[in-house]
């Protein structure tokens, strides 16, 4: 069985890249992407989605498939 959730996609300063269940807002003061009251997961290879940089604007809104494994 296959689910799929919507969230975004940001990537901080120095702390690296990370996914939100809500579209987080972008704090230059502490040079990092804020949730309201997103749960986000920090993604441990920071080399995934090159594209996505600090610089960005917003964050990237992307589709996740989630299966699980037997």
């Amino acid at each position: 069985m296959k689910e799929k959730i919507i969230a975004w996609i940001a990537r901080d300063e120095k702390t690296g890249l990370h996914i939100y269940n809500e579209k987080p807002h972008k704090s230059d003061y502490y040079n990092e992407w804020v949730g309201i009251e997103g749960i986000y997961f920090r993604i441990n290879d920071s080399n995934l989605f090159p594209q996505v940089k600090w610089e960005d604007e917003e964050p990237t809104k992307v589709e996740l498939t989630i299966k699980i494994c037997e």
